[in-house]
């Protein structure tokens, strides 16, 4: 089972717990976030990126560390775009 570390192009705080989007398309070369907003939705176009060593999460423990997950494949968004609920799509560039 493939485990991905996500990277988006800024930084993401939710006031609360829960569902706040969804991956689309990532059985491809370039995959889609997609977050929705009250005023539309936010759309991060990406790249899976399968590096040659793997990634570790890490938990501390007390004095110990320990390795929570191994992470083989990295998913990088960079482009978005936001389409607003009344119309045309408006890019973030």
């Amino acid at each position: 089972k493939a485990r991905y570390l996500v990277a988006l192009p800024g930084h993401l705080a939710p006031v609360a717990g829960g569902e706040i989007g969804s991956i689309e398309k990532l059985d491809s070369p370039h995959p889609e976030m997609v977050l929705q907003w009250p005023a539309g939705r936010l759309r991060l176009r990406g790249t899976v990126v399968r590096p040659r060593a793997k990634y570790l999460t890490l938990l501390p423990k007390g004095e110990q560390l320990l390795c929570e997950d191994e992470l083989t494949s990295l998913l990088l968004f960079s482009d978005a775009s936001f389409e607003p609920t009344s119309g045309g799509a408006v890019s973030l560039d």
